[in-house]
């Protein structure tokens, strides 16, 4: 579902600034070879991995709450509790169906916060609002990746841009697993399709396809393709990453990213 290569996109791009956690992280990936994956707190959209619930029925329909309860009984029985336990857990939690959405939400939303892992980048290089938001107002860099099917990499997704907020339906057979995870983790407000971002989202608590180290994810140091430096990246802060990249990362290719005077817009001039 939406990986980026099956969509023909070969590369993508991770903006840093250059300064106090950003600029360990950047040390980190040079040095080691891994890539740092952030929780859903560390993100500045209010609404970004905040999922809606609603019920994919009438709570009237008599129907309908006996297939609710059906899927409670099951999800109740697979967490190992005995007929009794599960008469008292239904006793002590009601059978409101007006606040089972509400539930469900906030407690989906306190689970993915806290088991949630995810590494954004976009395939878009040359965007300033890119280079504003991300990469400290220009005064920090670029990272390029490779982006391959059966690599780290290869995992990455690419986000929707929708309007409005579509919910996840309860019973969750009311949509398909992809609608599903879409709406999980991998949509967002349309005024963000600027960033044409991607990502690899892991789960500590689930088989994801890759395995992390706390927060970190090892690649093969021949991922990292290239550097681009912002067009304000100070003069101190370019020498020593160039110190890095020739301890660590030898050879690695440097660009820089310069104004374009026929428009408001980036381009890219190869330094070494």
């Amino acid at each position: 579902m939406g990986f980026a290569w099956a969509l023909g996109i070969d590369k993508l791009y991770k903006f840093k600034g250059f300064t106090g956690d950003q600029r360990d992280h950047v040390t980190d990936l040079l040095e080691h070879s891994r890539l740092y994956f952030s929780v859903p707190d560390q993100f500045n959209d209010p609404y970004d991995v905040a999922p809606v619930i609603a019920l994919g029925g009438d709570p009237k329909d008599p129907a309908f709450l006996a297939e609710l309860e059906a899927k409670e009984l099951a999800s109740l029985k697979r967490r190992g509790l005995n007929d009794a336990q599960i008469e008292a857990y239904r006793k002590a939690s009601g059978t409101d169906t007006s606040q089972l959405s509400a539930g469900a939400r906030d407690d989906l939303r306190l689970k993915m916060r806290r088991d949630t892992r995810i590494f954004c980048m976009s395939a878009e290089q040359c965007h300033p609002l890119q280079w504003s938001h991300y990469a400290d107002r220009h005064r920090g860099l670029c990272l390029h990746f490779r982006c391959a099917a059966g690599e780290p990499l290869g995992l990455a997704r690419r986000v929707a841009y929708r309007t409005d907020r579509e919910p996840i339906l309860l019973p969750l057979e009311r949509q398909s697993p992809d609608e599903i995870v879409e709406r999980l983790i991998l949509v967002k407000a349309d005024f963000w399709s600027y960033e044409h971002e991607y990502r690899i989202v892991g789960d500590v608590g689930v088989d994801w396809g890759a395995t992390l180290n706390g927060r970190y994810l090892d690649i093969d140091r021949d991922v990292l393709t290239g550097v681009t430096i912002g067009m304000w990246m100070p003069e101190p802060d370019q020498t020593a990453l160039f110190a890095l990249i020739d301890k660590y990362h030898p050879g690695l290719p440097v660009w820089k990213a310069v104004e374009d005077f026929d428009r408001f817009w980036i381009k890219i001039e190869r330094l070494r």
